[in-house]
């Protein structure tokens, strides 16, 4: 069932076998997995079923950058940041996990083959493809493509996204969440604290408030599944659960992403059909379940000889000649106008779109029919794998919400490195188009600047690695199980567990960790059971 918190109001607390805190895409994956084992879940989502400023105003607080919006960034309703994400998929692979001595980076305690038999289950609660080996996407391409993505040779490589469309979780799988026994999904409670057990190493209840007033709920097992930001925040204003040798907030990480002009080709062999990042394949931005996205991403090998992070870069292509920052205008204002984007439009940005609508409605045109010149412009959007840094972090500040939760100050500060890689891959793009002969680059030197880069930097979102996941505590919040240390009953879902932020879009690695996770709980809950009918 979905409702409110109203009946959990009493002083005592009502008692459910899992508290999941946070109806995200983690949230969501665990409760309805769990509910279909049976077990009692109670599903707690500070949002309602639709967006509201007044909700989402609960995430303010202060940011190192100003271009770095905590309330733009996510989405404080039931599905969370589904509802604001682009669809791209691809899980990790062993290269995500793997250390990377030429870095100075460890691994990960868990690797590809822990997370592999969730997938079928991930891409079901997605709604995209399971996935399938980039040798086989590779093999299926007519052979005018294929000679195209074979252009990287050995030092660079085609590799594949499975795409959404994109599904808001909370939205698409609402009945289940309605209709699954045993499963209470309560809006608009917002936790504001976790209560410890003086007297053993438990999470005793959560606690919160809601329009019915303050709630308390006593759970078995309890499961932070809030996002990347929200996440060590409840930990910290917890009185500081999991923060013995303060890591908790530590290695925040998002991926950062680029757009850079220009690559010119002067006979396009299919870039369109085949990197466009927004004509992938010739499909429909509507409905593209089945269908695959495509990307060059610099070789395990190549990056070991360089040096270099992972990063994925694909092209944009431009018609009519169509201005790069008219378009990022229009697509802001269209993603509000769909609620894609949860951030005010200010007044000048608006008035810009408004007077170049023809040239953007011919764009669009252009797109629809096809029409390209003899010779095409594409803009270059690259994301590049973040740097684990430990000052990079979410912490309190003195200041509090309406609800007395204190607020939080995010650092994230990108690192030459980051930079270097970036120009690393558009190289590897640029001198394998010239050798073939297809167009060139016309990249202005002068954005490699370190000051310049920086301020080109846009966010992906992607709040990772604030409860990171280690094998000992002194390296991290959590362990290989997701378990919070120094606790017996409390978890952590999500991107915050992340060790490095990897070269893909962590959404389907979030929901297969999510669905690993559920099933360790169950398991625990089931010998638990056994435990108590043998005493």
């Amino acid at each position: 069932m979905i409702g409110d918190a109203a009946r959990f109001t009493g002083a005592g607390g009502e008692l459910a076998d899992v508290c999941i805190v946070g109806g995200g895409v983690a949230g969501i994956a665990m409760a309805l997995e769990l509910a279909s084992a049976g077990r009692r879940v109670c599903l707690l989502e500070g949002g309602r079923e639709t967006f509201s400023w007044r909700s989402q105003e609960l995430y303010a607080g202060e940011v190192w950058d100003p271009r770095y919006s905590l309330t733009g960034t996510r989405t404080r309703m039931l599905g969370g940041s589904s509802n604001c994400w682009g669809g791209w998929t691809r899980p990790a692979t062993a290269n995500d996990f793997d250390p990377r001595p030429w870095l100075g980076l460890g691994g990960w305690p868990i690797g590809e083959a822990d997370l592999a038999p969730h997938y079928a289950s991930a891409a079901e609660l997605l709604e995209v493809v399971e996935p399938r080996q980039d040798a086989d996407l590779l093999a299926e391409l007519p052979p005018d493509l294929r000679a195209l993505a074979e252009i990287g040779g050995g030092a660079f490589r085609t590799v594949f996204f499975g795409m959404s469309p994109p599904t808001a979780v909370g939205r698409v799988h609402r009945d289940r969440l309605a209709a699954a026994p045993g499963l209470e999904v309560v809006l608009e409670a917002t936790v504001t604290r976790l209560v410890t057990d003086p007297a053993s190493d438990a999470i005793e209840a959560v606690e919160g408030v809601s329009p019915a007033g303050p709630f308390r709920i006593r759970a078995r097992t309890v499961v932070l599944a809030a996002g990347g930001i929200e996440n060590p925040r409840l930990l910290l204003a917890s009185g500081g659960i999991g923060n013995r040798h303060d890591l908790v907030g530590r290695y925040f990480m998002d991926h950062p992403r680029l757009r850079f002009r220009h690559l010119l080709i002067d006979e396009d062999p299919g870039f369109a059909r085949l990197y466009d990042a927004r004509h992938y394949g010739g499909g429909s931005v509507v409905t593209r379940r089945g269908r695959h996205g495509a990307a060059f991403s610099p070789t395990w090998a190549e990056q070991a000889r360089a040096g270099m992070l992972q990063s994925y870069t694909g092209l944009v292509a431009t018609f009519f000649g169509q201005s790069d920052s008219t378009l990022e205008d229009a697509r802001q204002v269209w993603k509000a106008l769909r609620g894609q984007l949860h951030e005010r439009i200010d007044a000048g940005r608006l008035a810009r779109v408004l007077a170049s609508s023809p040239a953007a409605a011919a764009y669009v045109l252009g797109r629809k029919l096809d029409l390209r010149r003899g010779r095409m412009r594409y803009e270059i959007e690259t994301v590049i794998e973040p740097l684990p840094d430990r000052e990079n972090r979410v912490e309190l500040i003195g200041a509090t919400d309406r609800h007395g939760v204190p607020q939080i100050r995010l650092t994230w500060r990108r690192h030459d490195l980051e930079r270097r890689t970036h120009r690393h891959a558009l190289d590897l793009v640029r001198q394998a188009v010239e050798a073939r002969g297809y167009g060139r680059s016309t990249i202005d030197p002068g954005v490699w600047e370190p000051e310049r880069w920086d301020s080109t930097v846009i966010t992906t979102w992607h709040h990772m690695g604030t409860t990171r996941m280690a094998a000992a505590p002194s390296e991290g919040v959590v362990d290989a199980n997701c378990r919070v240390f120094g606790t017996s009953n409390l978890y952590v879902a999500g991107s915050s567990t992340f060790v490095t932020g990897g070269g893909v879009p962590p959404t389907f690695t979030v929901a297969t960790m999510a669905l690993r996770l559920a099933a360790h709980v169950e398991a625990q809950l089931g010998q638990q059971v056994l435990a108590g009918a043998a005493a």
